[in-house]
C-alpha cells in the first residue's frame, strides 16, 4: 500500500462521512415532523436463560397494560435453537392458534 492508496481511502471515508450527516438530518426531520405516521401497537419481547425468544406481547398504543396478542415459543429441549411449536393467543378474538 502506498501513500496514494492511503490518501484515496481517507478521502473516500471523509466524503462518505460528510454525505451521511445531511441524510441523517433529513431522516430525523421526517420522523419528528411527520403528522401522517401513527403508532399501531407496542411489542415487548421476552427471552429465556439461553437468550432464545420465549414470548412476545403486543399492546395497544393507547394502553400498554392491555395485551391484545401474546405469542409463546416452545423449544424441544435446552439445546434447541429453533422452536418446535408457537402459540398465538388473540385476546380480541379469544382464539389460540398453534403453528407446528
Amino acid at each position: 500500500m502506498n501513500n496514494t492508496d492511503v490518501t484515496l481511502t481517507v478521502g473516500g471515508f471523509i466524503v462518505g462521512l460528510g454525505a451521511s450527516i445531511p441524510a441523517t438530518f433529513q431522516e430525523l426531520t421526517n420522523v419528528i415532523l411527520s403528522a401522517q405516521e401513527q403508532v399501531l401497537s407496542s411489542t415487548a419481547y421476552e427471552y429465556d436463560g439461553k437468550q432464545r425468544l420465549s414470548r412476545m406481547k403486543t399492546f395497544l398504543p393507547t394502553d400498554i397494560s392491555r395485551e391484545i396478542i401474546k405469542t409463546d415459543f416452545f423449544y424441544a429441549d435446552e439445546n434447541a435453537a429453533v422452536p418446535y411449536k408457537t402459540e398465538i393467543t388473540s385476546r380480541p378474538e379469544g382464539a389460540v392458534r398453534t403453528i407446528p
